[in-house]
Parts: structure tokens; sequence; C-alpha cells
């Protein structure tokens, strides 16, 4: 069963990475970045179908984009120095 969970780990350190990528492909020259976003994406998939097999698709799903979410905000600030708006509103 533990097997099931480092392959859910891989598939979101992987999201995390082809994600990041997009940024790097963005801001960079070459297709380096491009690549790598579609090679990491791409087996981030394939690690999640296979985690899913014996994790409920609905805790997967939820950890794989919430903690990807997460580290992809945080390390787009270390990175890239990109800004964190957080709204704030008003209620009446």
């Amino acid at each position: 069963m533990y097997i099931y969970w480092i392959l859910l780990g891989l598939a979101i350190a992987t999201e995390i990475t082809g994600t990041l990528s997009m940024k790097w492909a963005s801001v960079s020259e070459g297709n380096g970045g491009f690549i790598l976003m579609l090679v990491m994406i791409s087996l981030s998939y394939i690690f999640l179908s296979f985690a899913v097999k014996k994790i409920a698709l609905g805790v997967a799903y939820a950890l794989w984009e919430g903690i990807g979410i997460l580290f992809i905000t945080l390390f787009s600030v270390l990175l890239f120095d990109e800004r964190v708006m957080l709204p704030i509103s008003r209620t009446c």
C-alpha cells in the first residue's frame, strides 16, 4: 500500500516541476523548458493514474492539486519573484 502513496508523492513532485518549467520556458530562450514541461506533466499523470488504483480518487486528486498549488505558489515567489496578491473584500 505504501508504494501507492509514494507514487502519489512522485505525481505531486512532477506536477510541480512541470508547471514551474512553463514559467521557466517563458522567460528563457530555447526549448528546454517546454520539453521538461511535457515530460514532467506526462509523468505526473502516469504516476497519478497508478496511485489511484489503491487510493480513493477524490483523496488523491485533492492532495495532488492542493499540495501542488501550495508549492507552485511558494516556488514561484522564491524563484521568479512573483507577488502574491491576497484579495480583500468588504461586506456590508
